[in-house]
């Protein structure tokens, strides 16, 4: 008996069938696990943000704290932010979630956290068998003749299909962290605060006011030597009880010449500025 295989199978590398799994069409992480927080800045930033004027920008970042305040400090407005643990990926992806969210910019950073071994399943397809079974046989149909010699062929196929098999793969994790950041006309005073503290209350004993978080390049804060860390307590003989507050103010003696009472080192400081509309 004689087995022919006419069809061989198809070899398919384990890493190449990895490759097509993750290739296989992912949702992108920076969208999956991006927090919108526009909506929690005071001062009704949100409606003064502007439209991007080019396609956004991609800026690798060392120091996400250090790069983001400078960004305020240049106007710009914390759009959302996603972190998240994955295996290694191509940042630019986060520029998809930028053009999605309307940001200028984003910056990234990932950082190595473990290598794990997992095991990874892909699929193979075996394609087509078919395999032909030649057999031969002898008959003896006459004494006085020689025997006739007969053969059949028989084809069989069987049909291809998808195996799945799991290959452990060091998978190297890193977190990455994004922030989207927009450009924004600033408020007339040109600050963003907060609330103080409960250890600044005490320090000075008082339940007014709000602290200086940034002060933005060029505005009139910035120009009259408002710093961070300054606690504004009044502003246009209107006594600032929160954040809201503040800038319903501000708004309020847009385009006036007002002065500012703030608290520096403990020491308080009166200063002139004119507000911008």
């Amino acid at each position: 008996m004689k087995t022919t295989d006419i069809r061989p199978s198809l070899r398919i590398s384990p890493w190449c069938a990895l490759i097509l799994l993750f290739a296989s069409g992912c949702e992108n992480p920076y969208h999956k696990n991006y927090l919108s927080t526009i909506q929690k800045w005071p001062g009704g930033v949100a409606s003064r943000v502007l439209k991007p004027e080019d396609e956004p920008k991609l800026v690798t970042s060392n120091n996400m704290k250090s790069d983001s305040h400078s960004l305020l400090e240049d106007g710009y407005v914390l759009l959302g932010r996603a972190k998240f643990r994955d295996p290694k990926l191509d940042e630019s992806e986060a520029l998809e979630q930028a053009k999605a969210v309307g940001a200028w910019m984003v910056l990234v950073s990932h950082q190595y956290v473990n290598t794990v071994t997992e095991s990874v399943p892909f699929s193979q397809w075996t394609p087509d068998q078919t395999t032909v079974t030649e057999q031969t046989a002898q008959i003896q149909r006459d004494p006085n003749k020689p025997p006739v010699t007969l053969q059949n062929q028989t084809v069989q196929t069987v049909q291809g299909q998808f195996q799945t098999t799991y290959v452990p793969v060091n998978m190297d994790y890193y977190e990455y962290s994004a922030t989207f950041w927009a450009k924004a006309k600033p408020s007339p005073i040109g600050v963003l605060v907060e609330p103080l503290t409960d250890d600044q209350r005490k320090q000075l004993q008082t339940n007014k006011g709000v602290m200086v978080e940034v002060v933005i390049r060029g505005t009139p804060a910035y120009e009259a030597d408002v710093l961070k860390g300054d606690v504004l307590m009044s502003l246009a003989d209107e006594q600032i009880q929160t954040p809201d507050q503040f800038f319903d103010i501000v708004g309020r003696h847009q385009g006036e010449p007002v002065i500012l009472i703030l608290v520096r080192d403990g020491q308080a400081k009166t200063l002139s500025l004119t507000l911008s509309r």
